[in-house]
């Protein structure tokens, strides 16, 4: 059985080719009607949908929060697909309800992707806030772009939320890979003292019996930085 990673993968390079190859077929001909139109944009359509879909699928793939990843691959599917009912079937736009479901479906797809995107990085205990501030401001931005279209409101307090939310989201998507980068410095220094205190170079990879997860810590007690699960590692006299 083929990955959900794969799957978007190879979903991700269909949609761009018959979209380059529709796009040269438009440049060739004298004319390019709506139908044409109509394809373009159910291969861009899918093409979005599919790198939110590897985003998910590699946070899946992990074998850390699975579960968040299942929703984010749903919401890609179910946001892909009424984007191309819109496209094929045209709902008029007194069909309000159709067009906010999908604007919503839409902006909640992308926020958990990124999500998932974020939360594949390796943060040390001491920088796990990190992870929790960026999905409060992710799907508090979700929230406020929601509220908007649902309400149709378009005051300048609203903006300037949204404004601030947006600036908040760019700050995290920073900053969390120059943590998983501090991390990974501190964990090669961790060793390197451990392999200095044995009198030899040895390498060790220890993963969190609980969830799977690599740890940043060789040996002693060791905290896992996802699930908090605590437990011991021990080198035994031969």
């Amino acid at each position: 059985m083929h990955s959900p990673k794969k799957i978007a993968f190879w979903f991700l390079i269909a949609s761009v080719v018959l979209s380059a190859l529709l796009g040269i077929l438009a440049i060739l001909s004298d004319s390019f009607g709506w139908l044409e139109v109509r394809i373009v944009l159910t291969t861009v359509t899918i093409s979005l949908a599919s790198i939110c879909a590897l985003a998910d699928a590699a946070l899946w793939e992990s074998k850390r929060g699975k579960a968040l990843a299942a929703v984010g691959l749903a919401l890609s599917l179910l946001a892909a697909l009424m984007l191309i009912v819109a496209i094929w079937y045209e709902p008029s736009i007194e069909h309000k309800r159709f067009w906010r479901l999908t604007v919503h479906l839409v902006v909640l797809a992308v926020s958990t992707a990124h999500v998932c995107l974020l939360s594949l990085a390796k943060l040390k205990a001491r920088y796990a806030w990190a992870r929790v501030t960026a999905y409060v401001v992710i799907y508090s931005l979700a929230f406020l772009i929601i509220l908007m279209f649902e309400f149709s409101i378009d005051s300048r307090a609203m903006f300037q939320a949204v404004g601030i939310n947006s600036i908040l989201v760019a700050a995290v998507s920073i900053i969390i890979p120059v943590l998983h980068r501090l991390s990974k410095a501190d964990l090669k220094e961790e060793s390197d003292k451990v392999s200095a205190g044995e009198g030899e170079q040895t390498w060790r990879q220890v993963i969190c019996p609980k969830c799977g997860v690599e740890q940043f810590k060789a040996l002693g007690e060791i905290t896992c930085q996802d699930c908090q699960c605590k437990f011991i590692v021990k080198i035994l006299d031969s």
